[in-house]
Protein backbone atom coordinates (compact mmCIF):
# COMPACT_ATOMS: atom_id res chain seq x y z
CA UNK A 1 0.00 0.00 0.00
CA UNK A 2 1.33 3.70 -0.78
CA UNK A 3 2.50 5.75 1.55
CA UNK A 4 0.11 8.15 1.18
CA UNK A 5 -2.99 5.87 0.80
CA UNK A 6 -1.29 4.10 4.42
CA UNK A 7 -1.39 7.75 5.49
CA UNK A 8 -5.01 8.16 4.77
CA UNK A 9 -6.36 5.21 6.11
CA UNK A 10 -4.52 6.26 9.81
CA UNK A 11 -6.20 9.69 9.62
CA UNK A 12 -9.84 8.48 9.16
CA UNK A 13 -9.37 5.81 12.02
CA UNK A 14 -7.73 7.78 14.10
CA UNK A 15 -10.85 10.18 13.21
CA UNK A 16 -13.36 7.64 14.54
CA UNK A 17 -11.40 6.72 17.17
CA UNK A 18 -11.45 10.19 18.79
CA UNK A 19 -15.11 10.73 18.16
CA UNK A 20 -16.09 7.52 20.14
CA UNK A 21 -13.74 8.88 23.01
CA UNK A 22 -15.26 12.28 22.76
CA UNK A 23 -18.41 10.71 23.12
CA UNK A 24 -17.80 8.85 25.58
CA UNK A 25 -16.10 11.99 27.45
CA UNK A 26 -19.47 13.59 27.07
CA UNK A 27 -21.25 11.28 28.68
CA UNK A 28 -19.01 10.67 31.61
CA UNK A 29 -18.55 14.04 32.11
CA UNK A 30 -22.43 14.52 32.36
CA UNK A 31 -22.51 11.73 34.99
CA UNK A 32 -19.80 13.26 37.01
CA UNK A 33 -20.85 16.74 36.88
CA UNK A 34 -24.57 15.00 38.18
CA UNK A 35 -22.46 13.31 41.03
CA UNK A 36 -20.37 16.27 41.56
CA UNK A 37 -23.16 18.56 41.91
CA UNK A 38 -24.60 16.32 44.84
CA UNK A 39 -21.54 15.57 46.64
CA UNK A 40 -20.62 19.55 46.65
CA UNK A 41 -24.31 19.89 47.86
CA UNK A 42 -23.89 17.66 50.35
CA UNK A 43 -20.78 18.96 51.48
CA UNK A 44 -22.38 22.83 51.53
CA UNK A 45 -25.01 21.68 53.85
CA UNK A 46 -22.52 19.71 56.14
CA UNK A 47 -20.61 23.31 56.38
CA UNK A 48 -23.88 25.56 56.30
CA UNK A 49 -24.89 23.44 59.32
CA UNK A 50 -21.59 23.13 61.47
CA UNK A 51 -21.34 26.14 60.97
CA UNK A 52 -24.76 26.96 62.79
CA UNK A 53 -23.96 24.52 65.55
CA UNK A 54 -20.91 26.31 65.93
CA UNK A 55 -22.71 29.92 66.16
CA UNK A 56 -25.25 27.99 68.39
CA UNK A 57 -22.05 26.73 70.55
CA UNK A 58 -20.85 30.09 71.10
CA UNK A 59 -23.81 31.77 72.76
CA UNK A 60 -24.34 28.41 74.86
CA UNK A 61 -20.59 29.32 76.22
CA UNK A 62 -21.21 33.05 76.00
CA UNK A 63 -24.37 31.91 78.69
CA UNK A 64 -22.48 29.29 80.28
CA UNK A 65 -19.26 32.17 80.91
CA UNK A 66 -21.70 34.47 82.63
CA UNK A 67 -22.46 32.14 85.32
CA UNK A 68 -19.31 30.56 85.80
CA UNK A 69 -17.31 34.19 86.05
CA UNK A 70 -19.27 35.88 88.44
CA UNK A 71 -17.94 35.30 92.30
CA UNK A 72 -20.96 36.41 93.60
CA UNK A 73 -23.31 33.98 91.49
CA UNK A 74 -21.29 31.17 92.94
CA UNK A 75 -21.57 32.10 96.08
CA UNK A 76 -25.29 32.35 95.68
CA UNK A 77 -24.99 28.98 93.96
CA UNK A 78 -22.67 27.00 96.62
CA UNK A 79 -25.32 28.97 99.24
CA UNK A 80 -28.26 27.12 97.74
CA UNK A 81 -29.80 30.48 96.64
CA UNK A 82 -30.00 29.65 92.91
CA UNK A 83 -32.74 32.62 92.34
CA UNK A 84 -29.89 35.23 92.38
CA UNK A 85 -28.93 33.70 89.31
CA UNK A 86 -30.84 34.50 86.89
CA UNK A 87 -31.91 38.43 89.29
CA UNK A 88 -28.06 39.16 88.46
CA UNK A 89 -27.49 37.70 85.15
CA UNK A 90 -28.15 40.31 82.34
CA UNK A 91 -28.26 37.84 79.32
CA UNK A 92 -30.46 40.00 77.10
CA UNK A 93 -32.93 37.95 76.11
CA UNK A 94 -30.49 34.80 74.88
CA UNK A 95 -32.03 32.29 76.92
CA UNK A 96 -34.81 32.72 75.09
CA UNK A 97 -35.45 29.10 73.72
CA UNK A 98 -33.04 27.62 75.68
CA UNK A 99 -33.22 26.05 79.46
CA UNK A 100 -30.52 26.55 81.66
CA UNK A 101 -30.31 23.82 84.92
CA UNK A 102 -27.66 24.42 87.66
CA UNK A 103 -26.65 21.36 89.61
CA UNK A 104 -24.39 20.90 92.69
CA UNK A 105 -21.52 19.13 93.49
CA UNK A 106 -23.00 15.57 93.74
CA UNK A 107 -25.31 16.47 89.84
CA UNK A 108 -28.45 17.24 91.74
CA UNK A 109 -30.45 19.86 90.33
CA UNK A 110 -30.66 22.74 92.26
CA UNK A 111 -32.26 24.92 89.79
CA UNK A 112 -34.31 25.12 86.17
CA UNK A 113 -35.37 27.51 84.12
CA UNK A 114 -37.93 25.62 83.28
CA UNK A 115 -41.67 25.26 85.42
CA UNK A 116 -40.73 21.85 86.96
CA UNK A 117 -37.78 20.36 88.54
CA UNK A 118 -35.80 17.07 86.59
CA UNK A 119 -36.59 13.70 87.78
CA UNK A 120 -34.81 12.57 90.70
CA UNK A 121 -33.01 10.25 88.84
CA UNK A 122 -31.60 13.39 86.75
CA UNK A 123 -28.13 13.33 88.15
CA UNK A 124 -27.13 9.42 87.64
CA UNK A 125 -28.50 10.36 83.76
CA UNK A 126 -25.67 13.55 83.43
CA UNK A 127 -22.51 12.16 85.50
CA UNK A 128 -21.35 10.38 82.58
CA UNK A 129 -21.43 13.40 80.39
CA UNK A 130 -19.75 14.99 83.35
CA UNK A 131 -17.42 12.60 83.28
CA UNK A 132 -16.20 12.89 80.05
CA UNK A 133 -13.58 14.79 78.35
CA UNK A 134 -16.16 16.03 75.54
CA UNK A 135 -18.87 18.26 77.35
CA UNK A 136 -20.48 19.30 74.39
CA UNK A 137 -22.87 17.42 72.44
CA UNK A 138 -25.81 16.17 71.41
CA UNK A 139 -27.92 13.52 74.65
CA UNK A 140 -31.64 12.53 74.62
CA UNK A 141 -32.95 14.12 78.08
CA UNK A 142 -36.61 14.04 79.49
CA UNK A 143 -36.65 17.46 81.27
CA UNK A 144 -40.31 17.13 81.25
CA UNK A 145 -41.45 17.64 78.49
CA UNK A 146 -41.06 13.68 77.57
CA UNK A 147 -38.07 12.23 75.35
CA UNK A 148 -36.31 15.41 73.55
CA UNK A 149 -32.86 15.69 71.38
CA UNK A 150 -30.67 18.72 73.04
CA UNK A 151 -28.05 20.42 71.99
CA UNK A 152 -25.91 21.02 75.64
CA UNK A 153 -22.81 22.89 77.05
CA UNK A 154 -22.08 21.69 80.82
CA UNK A 155 -19.89 23.51 82.22
CA UNK A 156 -18.38 23.24 85.78
CA UNK A 157 -18.69 25.76 88.01
CA UNK A 158 -15.70 26.77 90.51
CA UNK A 159 -15.15 28.62 93.55
CA UNK A 160 -11.64 28.72 95.09
CA UNK A 161 -10.23 26.23 92.39
CA UNK A 162 -12.76 23.56 93.93
CA UNK A 163 -15.80 22.39 91.67
CA UNK A 164 -18.86 23.50 93.49
CA UNK A 165 -21.40 22.54 90.98
CA UNK A 166 -22.82 22.55 87.52
CA UNK A 167 -24.02 24.57 84.76
CA UNK A 168 -25.71 23.25 81.96
CA UNK A 169 -27.30 24.87 78.76
CA UNK A 170 -29.31 23.37 76.77
CA UNK A 171 -31.41 23.49 73.31
CA UNK A 172 -33.82 21.62 71.63
CA UNK A 173 -32.97 20.45 67.76
CA UNK A 174 -35.94 21.34 67.32
CA UNK A 175 -35.74 24.81 67.76
CA UNK A 176 -31.64 24.47 65.48
CA UNK A 177 -33.91 23.11 62.70
CA UNK A 178 -36.63 25.39 62.55
CA UNK A 179 -34.12 28.16 62.69
CA UNK A 180 -32.38 26.28 59.85
CA UNK A 181 -35.47 25.84 57.59
CA UNK A 182 -36.01 29.45 57.46
CA UNK A 183 -32.58 30.70 57.15
CA UNK A 184 -31.58 28.67 53.45
CA UNK A 185 -33.86 27.21 50.95
CA UNK A 186 -33.69 23.91 51.87
CA UNK A 187 -36.50 21.47 53.23
CA UNK A 188 -35.27 20.53 56.33
CA UNK A 189 -36.71 17.45 58.79
CA UNK A 190 -35.26 15.92 62.00
CA UNK A 191 -36.08 12.35 62.20
CA UNK A 192 -35.36 9.89 64.96
CA UNK A 193 -32.65 6.92 64.51
CA UNK A 194 -33.82 3.37 63.45
CA UNK A 195 -32.94 0.46 65.90
CA UNK A 196 -28.80 0.85 66.84
CA UNK A 197 -28.64 4.26 65.49
CA UNK A 198 -29.97 3.08 61.84
CA UNK A 199 -30.89 5.58 59.29
CA UNK A 200 -35.19 6.27 58.71
CA UNK A 201 -36.66 3.98 56.35
CA UNK A 202 -36.72 5.53 52.52
CA UNK A 203 -40.63 6.65 52.71
CA UNK A 204 -39.29 8.51 55.64
CA UNK A 205 -37.37 10.88 54.00
CA UNK A 206 -37.46 12.61 50.09
CA UNK A 207 -35.13 10.58 47.25
CA UNK A 208 -31.68 12.18 47.04
CA UNK A 209 -31.71 13.92 50.11
CA UNK A 210 -28.79 14.36 52.45
CA UNK A 211 -29.25 12.78 55.99
CA UNK A 212 -26.74 14.30 58.88
CA UNK A 213 -26.16 11.75 61.58
CA UNK A 214 -26.43 13.50 64.93
CA UNK A 215 -24.13 11.20 67.12
CA UNK A 216 -24.13 11.60 71.17
CA UNK A 217 -21.35 13.24 72.17
CA UNK A 218 -20.89 11.88 75.55
CA UNK A 219 -21.09 8.30 74.36
CA UNK A 220 -19.04 8.94 70.84
CA UNK A 221 -21.06 6.86 68.78
CA UNK A 222 -24.91 6.27 69.50
CA UNK A 223 -26.96 8.13 66.89
CA UNK A 224 -29.52 9.58 68.46
CA UNK A 225 -31.06 11.27 64.89
CA UNK A 226 -30.82 12.39 61.61
CA UNK A 227 -31.17 15.61 60.03
CA UNK A 228 -32.48 15.29 56.30
CA UNK A 229 -31.69 17.78 53.79
CA UNK A 230 -33.09 18.44 50.52
CA UNK A 231 -33.08 20.84 47.88
CA UNK A 232 -34.22 21.49 44.06
CA UNK A 233 -31.36 22.12 42.12
CA UNK A 234 -32.48 19.91 39.38
CA UNK A 235 -33.15 22.25 36.26
CA UNK A 236 -29.84 23.85 36.51
CA UNK A 237 -28.27 21.01 36.87
CA UNK A 238 -30.65 19.45 33.44
CA UNK A 239 -29.20 23.15 31.73
CA UNK A 240 -25.62 21.84 32.67
CA UNK A 241 -26.18 19.02 30.99
CA UNK A 242 -27.83 20.14 27.49
CA UNK A 243 -24.72 22.21 27.48
CA UNK A 244 -22.38 19.31 27.71
CA UNK A 245 -23.85 17.33 25.01
CA UNK A 246 -23.93 20.53 22.82
CA UNK A 247 -20.22 21.53 23.57
CA UNK A 248 -18.93 17.55 22.95
CA UNK A 249 -20.81 17.34 19.64
CA UNK A 250 -19.17 20.69 18.27
CA UNK A 251 -15.71 19.50 19.01
CA UNK A 252 -16.65 16.21 17.26
CA UNK A 253 -17.75 18.38 14.58
CA UNK A 254 -14.38 20.33 14.70
CA UNK A 255 -12.05 17.81 15.09
CA UNK A 256 -13.63 15.68 12.05
CA UNK A 257 -13.24 18.66 9.80
CA UNK A 258 -9.87 19.20 11.01
CA UNK A 259 -8.69 16.04 10.16
CA UNK A 260 -10.22 15.82 7.04
CA UNK A 261 -8.38 19.25 6.17
CA UNK A 262 -5.24 16.91 7.12
CA UNK A 263 -6.01 13.89 4.73
CA UNK A 264 -6.21 16.61 1.62
CA UNK A 265 -3.17 18.19 3.01
CA UNK A 266 -1.30 15.51 2.97
CA UNK A 267 -2.52 14.41 -0.74
CA UNK A 268 -1.96 17.29 -2.09
CA UNK A 269 1.85 17.65 -0.77
CA UNK A 270 2.80 14.10 -1.86
CA UNK A 271 2.47 15.21 -5.82
CA UNK A 272 6.19 17.13 -5.63
CA UNK A 273 7.10 14.10 -3.24
CA UNK A 274 6.75 11.84 -5.60
CA UNK A 275 8.79 13.40 -8.18
CA UNK A 276 11.43 13.41 -5.32
CA UNK A 277 11.17 10.53 -4.54
CA UNK A 278 11.51 8.92 -8.23
CA UNK A 279 14.33 10.43 -8.49
CA UNK A 280 16.31 9.09 -5.38
CA UNK A 281 14.97 5.43 -6.82
CA UNK A 282 16.83 6.14 -10.13
CA UNK A 283 19.75 6.93 -8.16
CA UNK A 284 19.54 3.96 -5.86
CA UNK A 285 19.26 1.99 -9.32
CA UNK A 286 22.42 3.69 -10.70
CA UNK A 287 20.39 5.22 -13.93
CA UNK A 288 20.11 8.75 -14.71
CA UNK A 289 17.84 11.02 -13.13
CA UNK A 290 16.02 13.94 -14.33
CA UNK A 291 17.11 17.04 -12.21
CA UNK A 292 14.10 18.68 -9.45
CA UNK A 293 13.27 22.10 -10.49
CA UNK A 294 13.89 23.78 -7.27
CA UNK A 295 13.57 27.47 -8.60
CA UNK A 296 9.89 27.48 -8.86
CA UNK A 297 9.39 24.29 -5.98
CA UNK A 298 8.35 24.72 -2.24
CA UNK A 299 10.81 25.18 0.29
CA UNK A 300 10.09 20.89 1.23
CA UNK A 301 11.27 20.20 -2.27
CA UNK A 302 14.48 22.92 -2.13
CA UNK A 303 15.27 20.89 1.40
CA UNK A 304 14.74 17.56 -0.27
CA UNK A 305 17.20 18.48 -3.56
CA UNK A 306 19.90 19.10 -0.72
CA UNK A 307 19.27 15.92 1.07
CA UNK A 308 19.74 14.01 -2.06
CA UNK A 309 22.77 15.64 -3.06
CA UNK A 310 24.39 15.23 0.63
CA UNK A 311 23.06 11.28 0.29
CA UNK A 312 25.17 11.30 -2.78
CA UNK A 313 28.51 12.60 -1.24
CA UNK A 314 28.13 10.78 2.05
CA UNK A 315 27.72 7.57 -0.31
CA UNK A 316 30.80 8.57 -1.91
CA UNK A 317 32.94 9.40 1.23
CA UNK A 318 31.60 5.79 2.94
CA UNK A 319 33.14 4.13 -0.01
CA UNK A 320 36.52 5.79 0.32
CA UNK A 321 36.42 5.17 4.00
CA UNK A 322 35.56 1.54 3.93
CA UNK A 323 38.68 1.39 1.07
CA UNK A 324 41.18 3.87 3.78
CA UNK A 325 40.04 0.87 6.56
CA UNK A 326 40.57 -1.63 4.38
CA UNK A 327 44.37 -0.38 3.58
CA UNK A 328 45.00 0.38 7.45
CA UNK A 329 44.02 -3.37 8.36
CA UNK A 330 46.78 -4.18 5.32
CA UNK A 331 49.16 -1.97 7.15
CA UNK A 332 48.42 -2.90 10.58
CA UNK A 333 49.05 -6.69 9.80
CA UNK A 334 52.22 -5.50 8.01
CA UNK A 335 53.64 -4.34 11.24
CA UNK A 336 52.62 -6.52 13.04
CA UNK A 337 54.78 -8.55 10.71
CA UNK A 338 57.82 -6.55 11.32
CA UNK A 339 57.85 -7.30 15.44
CA UNK A 340 59.23 -10.57 16.59
CA UNK A 341 57.08 -13.56 16.20
CA UNK A 342 58.04 -14.66 19.81
CA UNK A 343 59.92 -14.65 22.76
CA UNK A 344 64.27 -14.57 22.23
CA UNK A 345 65.18 -17.81 24.43
CA UNK A 346 69.31 -18.23 24.18
CA UNK A 347 71.84 -19.94 27.22
CA UNK A 348 71.20 -16.87 30.25
CA UNK A 349 68.72 -14.45 28.41
CA UNK A 350 65.52 -14.19 27.45
CA UNK A 351 63.61 -11.60 25.77
CA UNK A 352 60.02 -10.88 25.79
CA UNK A 353 58.23 -8.05 23.76
CA UNK A 354 54.59 -6.83 23.08
CA UNK A 355 53.04 -3.22 21.51
CA UNK A 356 49.66 -2.70 21.99
CA UNK A 357 48.60 0.22 19.60
CA UNK A 358 46.03 2.95 20.20
CA UNK A 359 44.86 3.29 16.77
CA UNK A 360 45.13 1.06 13.31
CA UNK A 361 49.01 1.84 13.48
CA UNK A 362 51.09 2.47 15.67
CA UNK A 363 54.59 4.79 15.98
CA UNK A 364 56.24 2.25 18.61
CA UNK A 365 58.25 -0.70 17.99
CA UNK A 366 60.40 -3.14 19.55
CA UNK A 367 62.98 -5.75 18.20
CA UNK A 368 65.24 -8.35 19.69
CA UNK A 369 67.83 -10.81 17.69
CA UNK A 370 71.09 -12.59 17.70
CA UNK A 371 74.38 -10.75 16.76
CA UNK A 372 76.75 -13.97 17.02
CA UNK A 373 77.20 -16.67 19.29
CA UNK A 374 77.67 -14.82 22.17
CA UNK A 375 76.00 -11.64 21.85
CA UNK A 376 72.33 -10.89 21.58
CA UNK A 377 71.31 -7.50 20.41
CA UNK A 378 67.65 -5.70 21.79
CA UNK A 379 65.93 -2.15 20.85
CA UNK A 380 63.04 -0.62 21.59
CA UNK A 381 62.00 3.15 19.92
CA UNK A 382 58.84 5.64 19.64
CA UNK A 383 58.37 7.67 16.77
CA UNK A 384 57.02 11.05 16.84
CA UNK A 385 52.98 11.01 16.08
CA UNK A 386 50.35 9.09 15.23
CA UNK A 387 48.51 7.00 12.32
CA UNK A 388 50.13 6.00 9.19
CA UNK A 389 53.48 8.90 8.83
CA UNK A 390 54.66 7.37 11.99
CA UNK A 391 53.92 3.93 11.16
CA UNK A 392 56.18 4.51 7.79
CA UNK A 393 59.06 5.80 9.64
CA UNK A 394 58.92 3.04 11.80
CA UNK A 395 59.58 0.80 9.14
CA UNK A 396 62.31 2.37 7.81
CA UNK A 397 64.14 3.33 11.13
CA UNK A 398 63.68 -0.57 12.31
CA UNK A 399 65.01 -1.51 8.84
CA UNK A 400 68.36 0.82 9.24
CA UNK A 401 68.55 -0.09 12.79
CA UNK A 402 68.31 -4.02 12.55
CA UNK A 403 70.95 -3.74 9.07
CA UNK A 404 73.46 -1.57 11.06
CA UNK A 405 73.19 -4.24 14.05
CA UNK A 406 73.51 -7.10 12.92
CA UNK A 407 77.01 -5.61 12.00
CA UNK A 408 78.10 -6.19 15.35
CA UNK A 409 79.20 -2.70 15.86
CA UNK A 410 78.98 -1.00 19.49
CA UNK A 411 75.30 0.59 19.59
CA UNK A 412 76.70 4.55 19.78
CA UNK A 413 77.99 3.50 16.06
CA UNK A 414 75.05 1.68 15.53
CA UNK A 415 72.63 5.40 16.35
CA UNK A 416 75.19 7.89 14.45
CA UNK A 417 74.81 5.48 11.22
CA UNK A 418 71.23 5.12 11.78
CA UNK A 419 71.02 8.88 12.62
CA UNK A 420 72.74 9.83 9.85
CA UNK A 421 70.46 8.00 7.06
CA UNK A 422 67.14 8.96 8.32
CA UNK A 423 68.54 12.56 8.84
CA UNK A 424 69.22 12.54 5.14
CA UNK A 425 65.26 10.69 3.88
CA UNK A 426 63.33 13.00 6.59
CA UNK A 427 61.23 15.09 4.45
CA UNK A 428 58.74 14.91 7.07
CA UNK A 429 60.96 16.38 9.82
CA UNK A 430 59.61 13.05 11.91
CA UNK A 431 61.95 11.80 14.57
CA UNK A 432 62.29 8.87 16.56
CA UNK A 433 63.37 8.41 20.11
CA UNK A 434 65.22 4.48 20.77
CA UNK A 435 67.40 2.95 23.33
CA UNK A 436 69.64 0.10 21.52
CA UNK A 437 71.93 -2.39 23.65
CA UNK A 438 74.00 -5.67 23.58
CA UNK A 439 74.66 -8.28 25.72
CA UNK A 440 77.08 -10.47 25.73
CA UNK A 441 76.62 -13.57 27.58
CA UNK A 442 80.24 -14.63 27.71
CA UNK A 443 81.29 -11.43 29.74
CA UNK A 444 77.81 -10.93 31.55
CA UNK A 445 77.76 -7.06 30.19
CA UNK A 446 75.61 -4.85 28.69
CA UNK A 447 76.24 -2.12 26.50
CA UNK A 448 74.04 0.57 25.28
CA UNK A 449 73.08 3.41 23.43
CA UNK A 450 70.34 6.18 23.73
CA UNK A 451 68.82 8.34 21.70
CA UNK A 452 66.40 10.29 23.89
CA UNK A 453 63.99 7.62 24.79
CA UNK A 454 63.05 6.94 28.67
CA UNK A 455 65.68 5.04 30.81
CA UNK A 456 64.88 1.05 31.06
CA UNK A 457 64.42 -0.10 34.63
CA UNK A 458 67.36 -2.27 35.65
CA UNK A 459 65.95 -4.69 38.76
CA UNK A 460 69.48 -6.98 40.14
CA UNK A 461 69.07 -9.85 41.15
CA UNK A 462 69.41 -8.49 44.52
CA UNK A 463 65.92 -6.76 44.52
CA UNK A 464 67.93 -3.19 43.59
CA UNK A 465 65.83 -0.98 41.57
CA UNK A 466 67.02 1.76 39.44
CA UNK A 467 67.02 3.50 36.07
CA UNK A 468 70.14 2.90 33.87
CA UNK A 469 72.47 5.77 33.53
CA UNK A 470 71.14 8.49 31.12
CA UNK A 471 73.62 9.56 28.24
CA UNK A 472 71.76 12.46 27.34
CA UNK A 473 71.77 12.17 23.60
CA UNK A 474 69.59 13.57 20.62
CA UNK A 475 66.73 12.11 19.28
CA UNK A 476 67.22 10.01 16.05
CA UNK A 477 66.19 11.46 11.89
CA UNK A 478 66.70 15.54 13.32
CA UNK A 479 70.42 16.44 12.98
CA UNK A 480 72.95 14.47 10.66
CA UNK A 481 76.11 14.37 12.42
CA UNK A 482 75.28 13.89 16.10
CA UNK A 483 78.15 11.20 18.15
CA UNK A 484 76.27 8.74 20.67
CA UNK A 485 78.04 6.91 23.48
CA UNK A 486 78.50 3.27 23.79
CA UNK A 487 77.90 2.68 28.26
CA UNK A 488 78.96 -0.58 29.49
CA UNK A 489 78.45 -2.28 32.57
CA UNK A 490 78.12 -5.33 34.33
CA UNK A 491 74.69 -7.11 34.92
CA UNK A 492 74.70 -9.14 37.85
CA UNK A 493 72.51 -12.99 38.00
CA UNK A 494 69.19 -12.83 38.06
CA UNK A 495 69.04 -9.16 36.87
CA UNK A 496 65.62 -7.80 35.01
CA UNK A 497 65.74 -4.95 32.17
CA UNK A 498 62.56 -3.22 31.90
CA UNK A 499 62.69 -1.25 28.56
CA UNK A 500 59.40 0.68 27.87
CA UNK A 501 57.70 3.65 25.80
CA UNK A 502 56.12 6.76 27.35
CA UNK A 503 52.38 4.90 26.96
CA UNK A 504 52.62 3.70 30.40
CA UNK A 505 53.29 6.45 32.70
CA UNK A 506 51.87 9.02 30.60
CA UNK A 507 48.17 6.47 30.95
CA UNK A 508 45.69 8.46 32.10
CA UNK A 509 42.32 7.90 34.09
CA UNK A 510 39.03 9.23 34.25
CA UNK A 511 40.06 11.94 36.58
CA UNK A 512 42.88 13.17 34.45
CA UNK A 513 45.43 11.51 36.96
CA UNK A 514 48.28 9.84 35.20
CA UNK A 515 49.80 6.27 35.66
CA UNK A 516 53.03 7.94 36.94
CA UNK A 517 56.86 6.67 37.35
CA UNK A 518 56.40 5.80 41.04
CA UNK A 519 53.74 3.81 40.12
CA UNK A 520 55.42 1.61 37.53
CA UNK A 521 58.57 1.23 39.53
CA UNK A 522 56.58 -0.31 42.31
CA UNK A 523 55.25 -2.73 40.05
CA UNK A 524 58.47 -4.11 39.01
CA UNK A 525 59.99 -3.88 42.66
CA UNK A 526 57.02 -5.95 44.07
CA UNK A 527 57.36 -8.47 41.63
CA UNK A 528 59.79 -11.02 41.80
CA UNK A 529 62.66 -11.97 39.46
CA UNK A 530 61.30 -14.43 37.37
CA UNK A 531 59.65 -15.22 33.83
CA UNK A 532 59.57 -10.95 31.77
CA UNK A 533 56.58 -12.80 30.07
CA UNK A 534 54.17 -13.04 33.62
CA UNK A 535 55.94 -9.08 34.76
CA UNK A 536 55.43 -8.08 30.92
CA UNK A 537 51.24 -9.10 31.80
CA UNK A 538 51.58 -7.82 34.92
CA UNK A 539 52.48 -4.33 33.79
CA UNK A 540 49.65 -4.17 31.10
CA UNK A 541 46.90 -5.20 33.25
CA UNK A 542 47.97 -3.18 35.69
CA UNK A 543 47.75 0.33 33.21
CA UNK A 544 44.45 -0.84 31.50
CA UNK A 545 42.56 -1.48 34.84
CA UNK A 546 44.16 2.23 36.18
CA UNK A 547 42.71 3.72 32.54
CA UNK A 548 39.71 2.02 33.11
CA UNK A 549 37.20 3.44 30.92
CA UNK A 550 39.05 5.81 29.47
CA UNK A 551 40.27 5.40 25.47
CA UNK A 552 44.22 4.36 25.15
CA UNK A 553 45.71 7.82 24.16
CA UNK A 554 48.89 6.23 23.34
CA UNK A 555 50.86 2.99 21.99
CA UNK A 556 52.20 0.98 24.89
CA UNK A 557 55.20 -1.22 24.22
CA UNK A 558 57.46 -3.40 26.81
CA UNK A 559 60.29 -5.29 25.80
CA UNK A 560 61.84 -6.98 29.10
CA UNK A 561 65.18 -9.33 29.51
CA UNK A 562 65.75 -11.64 31.90
CA UNK A 563 69.53 -12.57 32.78
CA UNK A 564 70.25 -15.43 34.74
CA UNK A 565 73.15 -16.80 36.07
Amino acid sequence: MPLRSRIALFVGIATLILSVIFVAQVVVSVRVTDQAARRDMTVLIQAMWQNHVDDESAVEEDIASRIRRDVELLNAVFQQRPDAVLERMDVGGMTEGRSIIILDQKLAPIYTSLGHRPPADFGDVVSRMVRTSDTEGFADLDIGDGSSTYRLKIVPLRFRFGVVGYAIVATPLSRIVEHFDQGVDLDVQLLAAGVDGAPPETGSARSGATLIPLADGFTHGRVLGYLVVSNEASAELRQTQWFQWLTGGLVVVFVGHLLGGLVWMVKRAFRPLDAAIDVIDRLTRGEEAPPLDTSTGTIEIQRLSKAVEALRAAHANQEALHRLQAELAIASELQQALLPRGPLLAEGVAFHGQMVPSQEVAGDYFDYFTIDDSRVGFLIADVCGKGTPAALFMAMSRTVVRSLAMTGRPPGEVLAEANRVLSESNDQNLFVTMFYGIFDRTERRLRYANAGHVSPILKTGEGDVTYLPETGDLVLGMIPDVSYATIDLPLSPRSLLVCYTDGIPEAFDDSDAQFGDERLIKLVRQTPNRDPADLMQELQTAVLDFAGRRPQYDDITLCIGSFSG
